[in-house]
């Protein structure tokens, strides 16, 4: 049989002249199907190359087995990271995940949720960029779960966050224990929480140590390489 055909339960049911609905039941890993019959459907399986029809088991379960991630960058270290994890994640779980970069623009993400066919996802993960929620909202509406990470604005609903605040405290507190007074801060966009969290653990290690706060030295502004030589270049100036 060519790689290239699309096999189905039922060239696996023929070719060990099987009932499709014991391949079936063995490919589930139901209780009722004979040992010696399931170990032969899994090799049959794996020699035919057999690949499970999510959109087809979609109909009957309900599911899509796609999950959707939408975020700022994929340059970006962190979010490369991030990725991995949740691909590594989901492919053990048995589901894809399908892509959307907004490129850290607000209306390029309310674009992408609204154009989105929602009868083709299971859930959404989201590090948004945006101050509102309406277009997340209508998603939520739809009953497609939405998980928050990194970026979860000033929303309500499910969210994965790292601790901020501590962070950025920890960071300016090593930097004054290393004799270091004139400590800038390239903060993230405004109106975003992670960005206020950040700035208020930087504030307070200055507040603690009595050193006066100079907000000329604070930036706020985008996370791409040039918003980084942009700002570097200000505070050198």
């Amino acid at each position: 049989m060519s790689i290239a055909q699309l096999i189905t339960i039922k060239d696996i049911a023929r070719e060990l002249n099987i009932s499709v609905s014991t391949v079936s039941r063995a490919l589930r890993d139901a209780y009722d199907v004979n040992p010696d019959t399931k170990s032969k459907v899994l090799k049959k399986a794996a020699e035919l190359q057999y690949r499970p029809n999510y959109n087809a088991r979609g109909l009957s379960q309900g599911k899509t087995h796609n999950i959707g991630i939408v975020l700022p960058f994929i340059t970006n270290y962190y979010f490369s990271t991030v990725i991995t994890g949740i691909q590594k994640t989901a492919y053990m779980h048995g589901y894809n995940i399908i892509l959307f970069v907004s490129d850290d623009s607000p209306d390029r993400e309310i674009d992408i949720l609204r154009a989105l066919s929602l009868s083709s996802l299971d859930g959404i993960l989201i590090s948004t960029c945006c101050d509102s929620a309406e277009h997340i909202r209508e998603i939520a509406d739809h009953g497609i779960p939405v998980v928050f990470f990194d970026r979860t604005g000033n929303i309500n609903g499910s969210k994965v966050m790292q601790d901020d605040y501590n962070g950025a405290y920890e960071a300016t507190l090593h930097l004054i224990r290393q004799g270091y007074k004139n400590i800038a801060h390239i903060a993230g966009p405004k109106g975003q929480r992670f960005t206020e969290n950040r700035l208020n653990g930087y504030k307070d290690a200055f507040k603690v140590h009595g050193f006066p706060l100079r907000e000329e030295w604070i930036i706020h502004s985008g996370f791409s390489q040039e918003c980084g030589q942009r700002d570097t270049s200000q505070l050198l100036a």
